[in-house]
């Protein structure tokens, strides 16, 4: 199964692409704008299976 974790911050977001049969991990960062954020999700492939998502108290969000 694959994972993508993504710590959401206020103006960049950090993700991990994490592969849980081969332990294979890769870290990404993108900008904190909705248009990418989507665009990173809708790149994975079939078998990301479980999303993770954090959402940093600096992130602006109310």
């Amino acid at each position: 199964m694959n994972v993508l974790a993504m710590d959401i911050g206020k103006y960049q977001t950090v993700f991990c692409e994490y592969n849980s049969v081969n332990g294979e991990y890769k870290f990404g960062t993108v900008k904190t704008r909705p248009q990418e954020i989507r665009d990173l999700i809708l790149s994975r492939d079939e078998v990301t299976r479980c999303y993770a998502i954090y959402l940093s108290r600096y992130a602006g969000c109310h």
